[in-house]
């Protein structure tokens, strides 16, 4: 039997910009919000905590959830639940401890480039530029 696989992730916003983990495929470059799946026994907070260290070298502190997305396919069902943090030690000299395969890098994204960019998810560029902060949960949608 199949069970959901449910991840944490971390919404930093700094100076107009969302902080994202960078991608290369066949296609060019992506981006994705810094974060990655849950493991037994740990809290989401815990989690987020970890994926931001492993994946960016960085320190956080974690605020309110802010979204909570969704992703059912044919061969996998994804819960996303995404908080709002800032950096503790802003070291950009910091180097990741456990990148994600195919990671090539971290980068502020200019709110401007979200909407040109291979961003994913989508609907998360969509609802940061707008101002419904009532939005959190996202459902279903690529």
């Amino acid at each position: 039997m199949k069970t959901p696989r449910i991840s944490a992730r971390a919404l930093i916003v700094k100076h107009n910009a969302v902080l994202v983990i960078e991608y290369k495929d066949e296609a060019g470059i992506w981006y994705t919000l810094p974060g990655g799946g849950q493991q037994y026994g740990e809290d989401l907070i815990t989690c987020v905590r970890r994926e931001i260290l492993e994946e960016t070298g960085l320190h956080i502190t974690v605020g309110e959830v802010r979204f909570v997305r969704e992703f059912i396919a044919d061969d996998q069902h994804r819960v996303s639940i995404i908080f709002e943090c800032d950096v503790e030690r802003d070291r950009t000299s910091s180097s990741p401890t456990n990148p994600d395969p195919g990671q090539i890098g971290w980068k502020w994204l200019e709110f401007d480039q979200l909407a040109t960019s291979r961003f994913y998810p989508r609907p998360i560029a969509q609802a940061l530029l707008t101002t419904d902060d009532k939005l959190i949960y996202l459902g279903d949608v690529n």
